[in-house]
């Protein structure tokens, strides 16, 4: 997905985001708080970016 990068990957998987039905389900506000709680330092809006790609990688995951 873009904006992820090797970072923002790492505290997904920390906090056990492994797939895209995972990332998708998430509400941004709570996916922004636990990643913070990870340490990192992440931007709101990017955050919203890639769940929003996640939903479309669903939506297109079902549709094949």
């Amino acid at each position: 997905l873009k904006g992820v990068g090797p970072r923002l990957a790492e505290a997904l998987d920390d906090i056990g985001i492994y797939n895209y039905a995972q990332l998708s389900s998430s509400s941004v506000d709570s996916l922004f708080e636990r990643l913070k709680e990870t340490g990192g330092r992440f931007n709101r809006p990017v955050i919203y970016s890639i769940v929003e790609q996640a939903k479309l990688a669903v939506v297109r995951e079902n549709s094949n």
